[in-house]
C-alpha cells in the first residue's frame, strides 16, 4: 500500500483545507444553521422571467466579469484593434462564442445571408458562385479548432506590460466550427487536385 500512497505537501494542505471547511460548516450548523439554507431567500420569493425573455441565450448577470476586454492604448482606434479571451475565467476546453478573441483591421462588417457570395474561379473547369442557401444544401462537417493570433504574448517580449493572463495570453480560442469542406466546393468546380485535399 505504501508504494501507491505517497503523501505530499499539496495533499496534506488540501486535506487540511477540507477539514477546516468542514469545521466551519459544522460550527454554523451547531449554532442554528446557515441562514442561506434555513431562511427564505429573496430570489426564492418570486418567479423568474419566461423562456422567451432572452431569445438568444446570454450569460447570467453574475458572470458579468467573464468578458472580452480591450487594451485602450494598444491601438489608435478600437475599429482596428484586438479584444482578449478571458482565459483566466473559463471552464472546460471549448471557448464560448461570445468570449472568443477578435482582431479587426477595419471594424466588423454586417452581411446578411441574402447578400453573401462565394466565388471560385481561376484554375477550375467550371467557375462557380455560391449563395449562402447554396452552401446550406451541401453536406457540412463539425471540427474543433484551436486558433491563436501570431501576436499572442507579443506585448511581453520586451518585458512585462500588463497584469493578467487575459491580456498576456488571451489572443486564443478553442471552438467548434461548422462548414462545407473546401474540397467539396473545388470538386464541384472541377479541380482535379481537389481529390487529394
Amino acid at each position: 500500500m505504501d508504494e501507491f500512497f505517497k503523501p505530499s505537501r499539496r495533499s496534506f494542505l488540501r486535506g487540511s483545507a477540507a477539514i477546516a471547511a468542514g469545521s466551519v460548516a459544522g460550527k454554523a450548523a451547531a449554532e442554528g444553521g446557515d441562514p442561506l439554507i434555513t431562511e427564505m431567500q429573496d430570489w426564492a420569493s418570486y418567479t423568474g422571467v419566461g423562456v422567451d425573455e432572452t431569445p438568444y441565450g446570454m450569460p447570467i448577470s453574475f458572470e458579468s466579469d467573464v468578458v472580452r476586454r480591450n487594451v485602450e492604448w494598444l491601438t489608435a482606434s478600437p475599429i482596428s484593434s484586438i479584444n482578449f479571451t478571458p482565459i483566466h475565467a473559463l471552464e472546460g476546453t471549448i471557448t464560448p462564442q461570445g468570449c472568443a478573441f477578435e482582431r479587426h483591421h477595419s471594424g466588423a462588417i454586417e452581411l446578411t445571408k441574402n447578400d453573401y457570395r462565394l466565388m471560385i474561379n481561376g484554375l477550375v473547369d467550371k467557375p462557380l458562385v455560391f449563395t449562402y442557401s447554396d452552401l446550406e444544401r451541401l453536406p457540412r462537417e463539425n471540427h474543433v479548432y484551436f486558433c491563436e493570433c501570431a501576436a499572442n504574448t507579443g506585448m511581453e517580449w520586451a518585458g512585462a506590460q500588463l497584469n493578467g493572463a487575459q491580456f498576456t495570453h488571451g489572443m486564443i480560442h478553442n471552438m467548434e466550427y461548422t462548414g462545407v469542406p473546401l474540397r467539396t466546393l473545388l470538386r464541384e468546380a472541377g479541380l482535379e487536385a481537389a481529390g487529394e485535399l
